[in-house]
C-alpha cells in the first residue's frame, strides 16, 4: 500500500529523525515536509509506533494511506515524481 506522509516539524534534529526513519522504508521526498512510499499493511502500525516515539507532542505528522484506485488518479503538473524501486528498504 502507497502512504503520503505530511509533516510539520519545527526543529531540525526533530525533522532528521522522522526523515532517517522514512529513508529506512525508502520513502522518497518529495518536498522538504512530503514523503510518499510503499509498505505491506502490516509495517503501517510499526511505522506509527516508530514515529510516535520520535515526535515531538508540538509537530504534526500525517499518515494518509492511497488506494491502488486513488493513487492511479493522482494528477501530477510540472516535473513528473516517479517512486524509485524499494533497493533501500531495510526490515
Amino acid at each position: 500500500m502507497k502512504i503520503l506522509i505530511i509533516t510539520k516539524i519545527k526543529y531540525k534534529k526533530d525533522k532528521e529523525k522522522i526523515r532517517n526513519i522514512l529513508q529506512i522504508l525508502a520513502f522518497q521526498e518529495i518536498t522538504k515536509n512530503t514523503y510518499i512510499g510503499e509498505i505491506k499493511n502490516n509495517e503501517q502500525k510499526i511505522l506509527e509506533e516508530n514515529i510516535k516515539k520520535q515526535n515531538n507532542p508540538h509537530d504534526t505528522i500525517i499518515l494518509i494511506p492511497l488506494k491502488p484506485n486513488t493513487y492511479k488518479n493522482i494528477t501530477q503538473i510540472g516535473q513528473k515524481i516517479e517512486l524509485e524501486e524499494e533497493k533501500y528498504k531495510i526490515i
